[in-house]
């Protein structure tokens, strides 16, 4: 029998560079515009940038968000 599990990443799984391999996909552009939009910030340019930023929960939470 094969089971079937489901993991989402929380908090902690974040990484410098997520997402960028989303970029190609259509859907992906228009999610990551919708959330600077919502945002006011652009979480490509978070995940792009210094583990820093990222690690804060006020942009690692929307980030992770986005990039499932």
């Amino acid at each position: 029998m094969i089971k079937t599990a489901w993991v989402f990443p929380g908090q902690g799984s974040q990484a410098p560079g997520m997402g960028v391999d989303l970029l190609d996909l259509p859907s992906a552009k228009v999610k990551f515009k919708q959330a600077e939009e919502i945002l006011g910030w652009s979480v490509l340019d978070i995940c792009q940038g210094e583990s820093d930023q990222l690690s804060q929960t006020l942009y690692t939470q929307p980030a992770l968000y986005v990039v499932e």
